[in-house]
């Protein structure tokens, strides 16, 4: 069962403690920046208090996950969890490079810290629960690097499992100018890639004179929630094709609660569908395919995924 998900800034502890990654050649061309977000990690990550620098910004080392020796000096660093959108699945975070990477605030008391990753391969691998095979997102920092696959990703502690020394409170700025100061725990990612293959219904278009048929075919449903189809235009809609057992939402408050819905996202690129204006509410009925269709009267109709849930 999937609901869109719009991602909204976390809050961890007693402000808001995010590391980026520092990406040091270009994104991928005409990426979409669609924004996947990766539940609690299994593993810790630790910051190591490295104090200020001239700039009166503080710094930090980070040592991401469980490490092993990979050579050269470097280590391979591996961070895994759990996701909910597209049906769910578990995502590996895997980082080579010389750890501990070194991270600078962006700005004097921000609590938002950059990490350099330079001269470091570092890749995060989807693995998903339906049977798509995995898709894997690599990005190599270096002299003649190929264009990377990712464009950012940020991650931030999970502030009832952090736990922090030598400070008086678990604040990234106060453990960034305090030097061997600690702060770790496990963490939450939010991953910006060109496009992540969830699945989606297959939506065919019929032109049947003066309105367009949309039909839309779904198969790996749970049976036991709902679909839920957003509506731009609902003066287009041709309410009397609708089957008898379809609601129509028209009520911003309940738009609002059921769509996005947690664990899922909504492309950044289709920000039409951020709020329609009415959602279409169809039950499964027990049924792990549905076959459901309506008219739309819109000369140029917009198009774009259509997200299930329940």
């Amino acid at each position: 069962m999937r609901r869109p998900y719009r991602l909204t800034a976390p809050m961890q502890c007693n402000a808001v403690i995010v590391a980026f990654g520092i990406l040091t050649s270009a994104a991928p061309a005409g990426a979409s920046n669609v924004i996947v977000p990766l539940d609690i990690s299994n593993q810790i990550v630790t910051w190591v208090g490295e104090g200020a620098n001239a700039s009166g910004d503080r710094q930090i080392s980070a040592t991401l996950g469980a490490c092993s020796a990979a050579g050269g000096g470097n280590s391979t660093c591996n961070i895994t969890g759990n996701f909910a959108f597209g049906g769910g699945g578990n995502y590996d975070f895997q980082v080579t490079g010389p750890s501990p990477f070194q991270g600078t605030e962006t700005s004097p008391g921000s609590n938002f810290f950059n990490l350099n990753f330079s001269n470091t391969t570092y890749e995060f691998t989807l693995n998903f629960n339906n049977g798509l095979p995995p898709k894997t997102y690599e990005d190599i920092n270096g002299p003649g690097a190929p264009p990377h696959q990712f464009s950012n990703f940020t991650y931030s502690f999970v502030s009832p499992d952090t736990t922090c020394t030598g400070v008086g409170s678990c604040d990234g700025t106060l453990v960034g100018d305090t030097p061997g100061s600690t702060l770790s725990g496990p963490v939450t990612f939010t991953l910006t890639v060109p496009s992540v293959p969830v699945p989606a219904p297959k939506v065919a278009i019929n032109p049947t004179g003066a309105a367009d048929q949309y039909s839309y075919q779904y198969n790996d449903l749970t049976g036991a929630g709902d679909v839920f189809i957003p509506i731009i235009d609902p003066s287009a809609l041709v309410v009397s094709s609708l089957p008898s057992n379809v609601a129509i939402i028209t009520d911003l408050a309940t738009i609002e609660a059921d769509w996005p819905g947690a664990g899922n996202f909504i492309p950044a690129n289709e920000p039409v569908f951020d709020l329609p204006a009415e959602l279409l509410e169809v039950p499964e009925n027990g049924a792990f395919s549905l076959d459901f269709s309506f008219l739309d009267t819109e000369v140029a109709p917009r198009s774009g995924t259509v997200f299930g849930g329940g």
